[in-house]
């Protein structure tokens, strides 16, 4: 596989949260554990990054100035076909359901653990694949049919 190849087949993840420190070291958790990542320090940023930036997932925080997670959550699932995992350090103001209900695909509790964050974006990953491989065969049967139901109403001789 060309170098170019192994790069553009690499997950890409935003990391978005208001805290510099912590961004910053998700961001180099993601690069150790070999994904591409990208950073945003608000929802702003992040909508504007995904307008110009190809990104698989999207790791914010739920609490930020401006919009928080679950805005953002709403605005990216309007605009764009990437998976959100929410993190929280403050579990009585939110629950899983709404978040889940808000279009996140996960949600994670800060302190975040590195080794489960990336099963869970594995999780996500391979749930996206299974959805799209599920979506294509649905086309290909739709397809089938069609054609099988043309061929059962057209004589072969004469078409």
């Amino acid at each position: 596989m060309e170098k170019n190849e192994q790069r553009e087949s690499k997950t890409r993840i935003l990391v978005v949260d208001d805290h510099v420190e912590l961004r910053d070291m998700l961001r180099e958790a993601m690069v150790l554990s070999g994904y591409d990542c990208l950073t945003a320090g608000n929802g702003r940023e992040a909508l504007e990054c995904l307008a110009h930036h190809p990104v698989d997932v999207v790791l914010t925080d739920i609490k930020m100035p401006e919009m928080n997670g679950l805005e953002l959550t709403i605005e990216i699932k309007k605009r764009h076909d990437v998976d959100v995992i929410v993190m929280t350090g403050f579990t009585d103001d939110f629950t899983y359901e709404e978040i889940i209900t808000k279009g996140a695909s996960d949600f994670m509790l800060k302190p975040v653990s590195i080794p489960e964050l990336c099963i869970r974006i594995r999780r996500v990953m391979r749930e996206k694949e299974l959805l799209q491989e599920r979506n294509n065969a649905m086309e290909q049967l739709r397809e089938s049919e069609q054609r099988y139901q043309e061929l059962s109403i057209t004589d072969g001789l004469t078409k």
